[in-house]
């Protein structure tokens, strides 16, 4: 079952795009505006965000980036009621998987993120993370950090069950493959 985070400052649309994720077998998290989504970004692997572009404390584009600087592989899907070509470029250049203009239906949404997802997992988009072993978007988060930490003189304290790859996770070269 994936996880999507929601992001709209619009209760009834945020009402209706969790309970259309729901109904689609999703786990659903939802957020009002952009320090919220990014607020619960953090708290949790997502392996979608769905967000609006006009908020009242800031846009989608705001959340995407907060996003790519926390786990830079997950997708985020921009809905807007205030369409433009110039507006879809920009989101695409920066980064969106999608720019979609309200209303939506869910069978586009959902078929945008499975499309995404799908070919984002099979195309080899994802880095090699240890060849094949970690595939979920908890332990790519874990990768994520563990890459940017590598960057610093920083010790770090790696705690998880027997089993887990804390071995493998510890002796990784920067770009995430074993040694």
């Amino acid at each position: 079952m994936n996880n999507v985070l929601i992001v709209d400052d619009e209760v009834a649309m945020r009402a209706a795009l969790e309970a259309s994720f729901r109904r689609g077998g999703w786990r659903v998290q939802t957020a009002t505006g952009v320090s919220d989504a990014l607020s619960k970004f953090r708290t949790g692997p997502f392996e979608l965000v769905v967000t609006d572009m006009r908020m009242t404390d800031g846009d989608g584009l705001q959340v995407m980036q907060g996003v790519r600087a926390f786990v830079p592989e997950t997708p985020v899907i921009l809905l807007t009621a205030y369409g433009s070509v110039p507006g879809a470029v920009q989101a695409i250049r920066e980064g969106a998987c999608d720019y979609l203009q309200k209303p939506v239906s869910f069978e586009q949404l959902e078929s945008t993120a499975e499309r995404f997802l799908a070919s984002h997992n099979v195309s080899g988009k994802d880095e090699p993370l240890f060849e094949g072993i970690a595939c979920s978007a908890r332990f790519r988060a874990v990768i994520a950090r563990a890459q940017r930490v590598s960057q610093t003189d920083a010790d770090i304290l790696i705690e998880a069950e027997s089993g887990t790859g804390k071995e493998l996770l510890a002796r990784a070269d920067p770009s995430g493959q074993p040694a």
